[in-house]
């Protein structure tokens, strides 16, 4: 039985709904539905508390065991999340209360600058090497004809690491940890994919010197463009 007042059926239909959009638009997908079974904040309150268990779902995870030709691939990215103003950080608070934004209650369109939290997140997997042509990835545009695309093998067992409270260099530390469970030997090679994020990469740098692992550093060509 659950442990609250709503079905197990019901808490998976508000975190399908929930992930699609708003919460408003879940509970207006839920009451046409269902009809009126359930509140906007209780189904706030359940996709909260079944994401209460995702750390310790990849936590229990065993990897299975690899081969040495196999890769070991850590890839991570920031996101900026519109916070409150008591919940940012110390520092991007300070920056806050120094500027006057253009409106009082409320931010002006675009206007983002110091009222962002960045949230790490992080995915570990194996993946066996896939040898790819320059149209496998990016399809001519001026050539006529299709020609047959080599499809990149699926990356198995993937463990996901994500934090809108932990600083970077935590989150890049757990998956450091991840990894280091697949690999405690450091036999295999190590790929980190990034998206050219230069303090990204010197806390990956450091986390690597740290455990004395060697890594190799794979950037997302459009996200360093737009770095430029």
């Amino acid at each position: 039985m659950p442990a609250g007042q709503h079905s197990h059926g019901l808490a998976k239909l508000a975190v399908a709904e929930a992930v699609r959009g708003s919460f408003d638009d879940a509970h207006a997908a839920i009451t046409a539905r269902c009809g009126k079974v359930i509140g906007k904040r209780q189904i706030e309150d359940l996709v909260v508390a079944v994401a209460t268990d995702i750390d310790n779902l990849y936590a229990a995870r065993t990897p299975e065991p690899r081969t040495a030709e196999e890769l070991l691939v850590i890839s991570t990215d920031g996101k900026g999340i519109v916070m409150r103003p008591e919940a940012l950080r110390p520092a991007t608070r300070r920056a806050a209360a120094r500027r006057r934004g253009l409106f009082r209650t409320r931010l002006a369109s675009g206007e983002k600058l110091y009222r962002e939290r960045i949230a790490t997140l992080g995915v570990v997997h194996d993946v066996v090497p896939a040898l790819r042509r320059p149209h496998d990835v990016i399809s001519p545009t001026t050539r006529g004809g299709q020609r047959p695309v080599r499809a990149g093998p699926p990356p198995p067992a993937n463990g996901s690491i994500g934090s809108v409270i932990d600083l970077a260099q935590q989150v890049i530390s757990t998956a450091f940890d991840q990894a280091q469970t697949r690999d405690a030997a450091y036999a295999r090679t190590w790929v980190v994919l990034v998206d050219g994020d230069l303090h990204q990469i010197h806390l990956l740098k450091a986390e690597a010197a740290r455990r004395k692992v060697t890594i190799h550093i794979g950037c997302d060509l459009i996200h360093v463009l737009e770095y430029c």
